[in-house]
Parts: structure tokens; sequence; C-alpha cells
């Protein structure tokens, strides 16, 4: 993805960004819902340890499971709890915990500002 205008740090400038998006699929009362969410981990892990290929590997080997594990009744506040067993990978477990919510959301017909108290 393009950057509006580089983004310039002691690590060097950049101009384009790879995004991880975790995209869940859910059925909630009977209605198919969907939700997205941003894993945040850079291309490398020069910044930290956390990089977007091993934030991948990291949410189909493992991360993933752990919420199937659960069965029905995932919520967004059920996410941490369910992947505390895998260390680290923040960004990673992050960006399911907001694909998740946004699915919780969108299946309760609220958005995102409301859950925050706006």
């Amino acid at each position: 993805m393009p950057l509006v205008s580089p983004f310039r740090t002691s690590f060097g400038v950049q101009e384009a960004r790879d995004v991880l998006l975790v995209h869940v699929e859910a059925t909630v009362d009977g209605v198919d819902v969907e939700g997205w969410g941003e894993c945040a981990a850079h291309a490398e892990p020069f910044y930290n340890e956390e990089f977007t290929e091993a934030a991948a590997l990291v949410l189909r080997r493992f991360l993933v499971q752990e919420l199937a594990d659960l069965g029905d009744g995932v919520t967004g506040e059920s996410v941490a709890h369910a992947c505390r067993q895998v260390k680290g990978y923040r960004a990673a477990k992050a960006g399911l915990e907001m694909a998740v919510l946004d699915a919780e959301l969108r299946a309760a017909g609220r958005p995102l500002a409301s859950r925050l108290g706006a």
C-alpha cells in the first residue's frame, strides 16, 4: 500500500507498506457476518521482533486454531485469553481480536465508536 507521505525513521525511509489483513467469517444468530482487522507488523524485523511473514504464519498455524478450539461463542473479549499460550506476536493477536470484534459489532448493528464509548 503506498503511503500518503514517506515515513522516516532512523532505519530509513518507507514509501509503501505491506499490509496483513485478518478476515473472519462467522454466523451469529443465524446471520452470516464478516469482520476485518489489521495486523500492524512491519515487513522486516528491524523495529521489533514481529514481522509480516512471521505474523501470518503464527496466525494460520496457532492463533486461528486457538479460536477454533473454543467453538461457538467467540467474542472480541475472549480472543486475548484464548491466545495467551502463544508468546509475543502482539500485532497478530490484535489483528485477530479486531477482526472478531468487527464481526461481533456488525452482527449487533453497532459501530466501533459506540463500543469505545463515543
